[in-house]
């Protein structure tokens, strides 16, 4: 039976801890194998290497790679779901050829393009501006400006993380995770939707990740500044749709989000 979910992310660490703590927490007695994979290199150059090849597959890629051993002795006919977690490398970007202009074009292509997780190719999501913005929400939000990040202090944004967030090494509790992922989907409906939106498992559904990126291009041209946002409450209600009660549960106990005023 077909019922491997494959992850590919572009890093080991924190993105598979992440995948793993989640799992812990919200479907602890779920028969589904989850298996963890990352690419050394960027999302395009993957996407086209796999897309160049006929005879080749994300397994067949990956499988060889140091690091990649749950890969080992896996079939890809095994394979039910793909999910791919890549950052939105706002400086590499500018260092390949055609700029930036060109990196938002070829991803806005790749979220049209990976879109369905039971295909292949897969789903893509991407964190902004990185996997670290998973941790990147106050337990209080009163000053909305928080959300964003200047692209001058992109380079210190890990650091600034581990200096706010010291135990990020650590096991989410989970309400601390819930907490999380509730103002991560309010952030991801208000980028959606631009305006009042009710925190419905039809609403979070609905949101088109194309759309949530081109929101993101307008931030940096306009702003010179990228809103984090991490994808992973969004995966999670992918995966599995009873994962709305708990976001729910967290998101009635929060005050809503008022970021859409600096939008």
């Amino acid at each position: 039976m077909k019922d491997i979910i494959l992850i590919v992310t572009e890093g080991k660490h924190p993105e598979f801890d992440i995948i793993e703590q989640m799992k812990e927490l919200f479907f602890p007695a779920s028969k589904r194998t989850i298996v963890k994979a990352y690419w050394h290199s960027n999302l395009i150059d993957l996407c086209k290497t796999v897309k160049d090849d006929p005879f080749l597959d994300y397994v067949g890629l990956l499988r060889d790679e140091e690091g990649n051993e749950e890969l080992r002795g896996v079939s890809s006919d095994l394979i039910s779901e793909v999910y791919l977690f890549f950052d939105y490398d706002v400086h590499g970007a500018k260092t390949r050829a055609g700029g930036k202009d060109r990196y938002d074009k070829d991803l806005v292509e790749l979220l049209h393009e990976l879109d369905n997780e039971t295909l292949p190719t897969g789903k893509l999501f991407i964190s902004y501006p990185m996997v670290e913005s998973f941790w990147d929400v106050p337990m209080q939000c009163e000053d909305f400006s928080s959300c964003f990040t200047d692209l001058k202090d992109l380079k210190n944004y890990k650091k600034r993380i581990g200096e706010f967030h010291p135990n990020t090494d650590e096991p989410l509790e989970e309400k601390s995770c819930l907490h999380l992922l509730a103002e991560h989907a309010k952030r991801a409906l208000v980028l959606n939707y631009s305006n009042e939106s009710s925190f419905s498992l039809d609403s979070l559904l609905a949101i088109e990740n194309d759309i949530i990126h081109k929101r993101q291009v307008d931030i940096f041209w306009k702003k010179n500044k990228v809103f984090a946002l991490s994808p992973i409450p969004l995966f999670l209600l992918n995966v599995n749709r009873r994962m709305f009660d708990f976001l729910l549960s967290s998101h009635s106990k929060s005050q809503s989000c008022e970021c859409r005023c600096l939008l």
